[in-house]
């Protein structure tokens, strides 16, 4: 990643979505089977 003027924004964007994907059917789970 030569330059990385543009994205902060992005990046941070894209780690909290990631992380809310993999929080969230970890929740869903937990309703269902506890």
């Amino acid at each position: 990643m030569p330059q990385l003027n543009p994205g902060p924004w992005f990046a941070i964007l894209v780690f909290s979505w990631l992380i809310f994907l993999t929080i969230i059917p970890t929740k869903i789970l937990n309703h269902i089977s506890p």
